[in-house]
């Protein structure tokens, strides 16, 4: 199926219309808030997939209500635990490669060039 000017309308429709617009909680911006948005997108997905589970499981509504709460919290917490480690594991890699480099660079071993220059040199 080609691609129209009818479909190109509905996906730039999905993307967020303001990347840009400020949700504020007790004076906190969420969106600069890391790991925030996909910890929730993530919990409240496992949430009702654990809710609706339990429920067909069970035909208990209460039963499926608390799952569907714990699963969410635990999911949550879970999810922005692993993220705040692994953007912190990233943060730590690029500080030391930073410092490596600089390191070098001051031993005279390589020199930053342009990106968009290809004659450049290293000594071995």
């Amino acid at each position: 199926m080609p691609l129209d000017s009818k479909s190109s309308t509905v996906i730039e429709g999905i993307q967020d219309d303001e990347p840009n617009k400020e949700i504020l909680f007790f004076g906190r911006n969420l969106n600069q808030i890391p790991c925030f948005k996909e910890s929730f997108l993530y919990g409240l997905l496992a949430g009702v997939g654990g809710g609706l589970m339990t429920f067909t499981a069970t035909s208990r509504v209460s039963k499926a209500t608390n799952t569907a709460v714990f699963t969410f919290t635990g999911f949550v917490l879970m999810y922005w635990f692993y993220c705040r480690h692994n953007l912190a594991r990233n943060r730590f890699n690029v500080a030391q490669t930073q410092q490596a480099f600089e390191m070098l660079q001051k031993r005279g071993d390589i020199n930053i060039v342009d990106n968009n220059d290809t004659n450049y040199q290293t000594k071995g």
